[in-house]
């Protein structure tokens, strides 16, 4: 029972989906962007972002607007310790590929330590 309640958990928290902007500013839309990187989700394709976009404000200039602040985001997220993130258990969602190549490598490396463990 315990490993399906964990699978089941880690596929929710993979889809969770804050709702989009409800403006059509540039930069609500860029601090959207910005927010879902720093919290490591992977940035959404523009045909995703429209679905999710219940008052249809989303277009070119505005999904720029969400990339470039995705951008930053990542920047910032990727800029943390993969290792203490691993140790904290901390879901990573393999974002940081593109700007560290080892930030996975090093994530595993603390999620299998045993520095968080009071063991």
């Amino acid at each position: 029972m315990k490993p399906l309640f964990v699978v089941i958990t880690l596929m929710l928290d993979g889809c969770a989906v804050e709702p989009t902007p409800m403006t059509k500013a540039a930069s609500d839309w860029a601090d959207y962007g910005q927010q879902r990187a720093e919290q490591g989700f992977l940035k959404q394709s523009e045909s995703k972002l429209a679905k999710l976009d219940a008052q249809g404000y989303l277009n070119s200039e505005l999904y720029l607007a969400y990339n470039n602040g995705y951008e930053q985001g990542r920047e910032v997220y990727c800029s943390q310790s993969a290792y203490l993130l691993g140790v904290m258990g901390k879901p990573y969602r393999g974002i940081c590929e593109r700007l560290d190549p080892f930030f996975y490598q090093d994530y595993v490396s603390g999620k299998n330590s045993t520095a968080g463990s009071p063991f």
